[in-house]
């Protein structure tokens, strides 16, 4: 293999421990007290109410699935869980982790992954137009640690991005190589975007819309 080869191999083997520690140092002091503190901002109604509806997704998918919209809030009204972002997708997602570690140390995981992933897909969808490994880097750090996400920081629902590069990657592939493949992908993953929160969906929605536009 050449040398140029070996080195864009390493480069791209590095991107992802790149923003597992890059997340790590921009969200510290998080990593210290993983499983007794969540990060907010302003105000700590949403981290709670989050990690609320974090706990109760996963007890509901997992004790009595057909019923886990009708969680305890707003008695005596039924299907509550309608009334607000679900938030199934990470209770799914996170599931595994409250087993083992907790709900807290399952929130801030999730709040981790969506960092590393919103990079990771960004710099995914950069390489696909053609931009070198280092501007793809950056340009995943542009997208994962801008403003708007750390102002959310404290919005589980509306921090998780990672789907909109991602979705737009397969309305791409899908639009240079008409194959089906890829434009299942991309509404598999706009259906999986809507498990995960509703703003996001609109974001994705709205912009694959111009994009086949």
């Amino acid at each position: 293999m050449p040398n140029g080869s070996r080195l864009s191999t390493r480069f791209s083997n590095l991107v992802v421990p790149f923003y597992v520690l890059a997340s790590l140092v921009l969200t510290w002091p998080l990593a210290r007290n993983f499983g007794s503190q969540l990060p907010a901002v302003l105000t700590p109604f949403d981290a709670l109410l989050h990690v609320f509806l974090l706990g109760w997704g996963w007890h509901g998918l997992t004790t009595n699935p057909l019923e886990v919209f009708n969680a305890p809030i707003f008695h005596p009204e039924v299907r509550t869980l309608t009334y607000m972002d679900h938030m199934l997708g990470e209770a799914v997602l996170g599931g595994p982790i409250i087993e083992v570690s907790g709900l807290g140390a399952a929130y801030n995981s999730l709040i981790l992954f969506s960092f590393v992933a919103s990079g990771y897909f960004v710099y995914r969808l950069a390489r696909l137009y053609g931009i070198s490994r280092s501007g793809s880097c950056v340009a995943g750090v542009l997208f994962a640690f801008c403003p708007f996400r750390f102002s959310h920081l404290g919005c589980l629902n509306q921090i998780q991005t990672q789907f909109i590069p991602l979705g737009i990657f397969f309305a791409l592939r899908f639009l240079r190589t008409e194959q089906i493949r890829y434009g299942f992908g991309a509404s598999l993953t706009l259906v999986v975007q809507s498990y995960f929160g509703w703003y996001a969906t609109f974001h994705l929605l709205v912009a694959l819309a111009v994009l086949l536009g």
